[in-house]
């Protein structure tokens, strides 16, 4: 599917189930679920359920979505690619990827201003968020199990750039950059969880520290990140300059972004930039 406009549809632009080798490139999605269904069941830019196999959905715009995802693949979906995608300003989160233990890659997605989680991983296993921009949502990037039927396995966050994923306000901040499952509850420090790593990511200062949670709560900061289960060795937290005007976003500067690590060959996917942090797209649109 190329080119498509599949917007301002009652339910769903876009649905796909038990497709193979499948590509859906530059296509909008836009305005989906005007006639508001439940969230948890099945709606937005783009609900694809299940048992997808080898499919990517790249170069396409999900937005204005109403309460509702932009991108959403679930159940039993295997060695999905989403790639270089436009996701903001959708009702609830940009990309969800949910009880999947097949595998994917979401690469070089443009994620800002969902009203829901940035990337949201949920209950899925053997997955690669990687050179990602996660930006002015109500948090950053999700990684939570569901259940002992569902856990969290062999999640790799790297070389993200993560803006100002937080809702601030008397004293106290809702939403975090990093949520990444370390197997312990959130008033523990014992990792029992030890397959799910994130490094040489880039969170940025922004009029509030960034946090990440090995749970739902509560926070921590980059140095007790480090010092309390050894992830983000290599990542970094400075100022980073950005716009948001209306409903586009623009980095103004990308000095200091050059810490982006090497990714492994059986990805099979490079970023353009590959010492940069974050998507190749700077500003939307």
């Amino acid at each position: 599917m190329r080119g498509c406009d599949l917007s301002w549809n009652g339910n769903t632009g876009l649905g796909m189930g038990e497709c193979e080798d499948c590509v859906v490139e530059d296509c909008t999605l836009l305005a989906n679920n005007y006639r508001r269904f439940h969230a948890g069941w099945h709606c937005g830019g783009m609900k694809c359920i299940p048992r997808n196999r080898g499919c990517t959905v790249r170069r396409c715009e999900a937005a204005y979505n109403v309460a509702s995802d932009g991108i959403w693949f679930d159940s039993d979906n295997a060695d999905i690619r989403i790639l270089g995608n436009v996701s903001h300003h959708n009702g609830g989160c940009g990309i969800f990827y949910e009880i999947n233990k097949g595998g994917g890659l979401i690469a070089d997605n443009l994620v800002y201003g969902n009203r829901g989680r940035g990337i949201y991983i949920s209950g899925s296993q053997n997955m690669w968020v990687v050179h990602n921009t996660v930006a002015g949502n109500q948090a950053g990037i999700v990684c939570m199990p569901r259940g002992e039927e569902w856990p969290l396995q062999n999640v790799h966050v790297l070389n993200n750039l993560l803006v100002r994923n937080t809702i601030t306000g008397e004293g106290h901040a809702r939403g975090c950059e990093l949520t990444l499952f370390m197997g312990c509850p959130a008033d523990s420090y014992t990792r029992t969880v030890a397959s799910n790593h994130s490094d040489y990511n880039l969170y940025a200062e922004a009029g509030w520290a960034p946090t990440m949670r090995h749970s739902w709560n509560p926070d921590n900061t980059l140095q007790e990140w480090r010092q309390r289960f050894g992830e983000d060795a290599h990542s970094k937290a400075m100022p980073v300059p950005f716009e948001f005007k209306g409903t586009g976003f623009r980095l103004l500067a990308r000095e200091g972004m050059n810490i982006a690590g090497p990714l492994p060959e059986p990805i099979g996917w490079k970023p353009a930039s590959p010492g940069l942090v974050g998507a190749s797209a700077t500003q939307w649109p």
